[in-house]
């Protein structure tokens, strides 16, 4: 890895193998992850293969959905809960997973091409699912 002047400030945005619950409740759940996908951000301008590998470790192994709120949504997406399924475990999990071993191997263009896949995943289900879901789990949030 190389070592930048100040990298060591840094250090501070590092996430450990965070002690994460089983289930969280959607929202703060897509903070978290937010945040996260901010810290590979930096981790990727730094070159921080360490900071990359944990924190797409914690995305790839993010909690599950609350079940009261996951029948809500299952509820509301009809069939389209396949595409939401697809988005999670397929573009997420999957793809944060492989940046997390990119990483390990300190292959940034690897760690790359799956941090866009995991930002695309994001992203489009955001796209296609944030205002129907928002109306179900947060209506007072209109």
């Amino acid at each position: 890895m190389a070592s930048l002047p100040g990298a060591t400030l840094w250090n501070a945005f590092k996430s450990t193998a965070d002690s994460q619950p089983e289930e969280q409740p959607l929202l703060p759940m897509m903070q978290k992850l937010m945040v996260q996908m901010n810290r590979i951000n930096t981790g990727i301008y730094m070159q921080d293969y360490r900071l990359i590998d944990t924190t797409a470790h914690n995305i790839a192994h993010h909690p599950k959905i609350a079940r009261s709120q996951m029948k809500k949504i299952k509820k509301v997406l009809g069939s389209e809960i396949k595409k939401f399924v697809y988005y999670d475990l397929q573009m997420v999990h999957s793809h944060a997973d492989s940046m997390s071993m990119a990483a390990r191997r300190e292959n940034m263009q690897q760690v790359l091409e799956h941090y866009e896949i995991v930002q695309r995943g994001c992203v489009n289900c955001h796209v296609d699912f944030r205002t129907e879901l928002r109306e179900v789990l947060h209506p007072d949030q209109e």
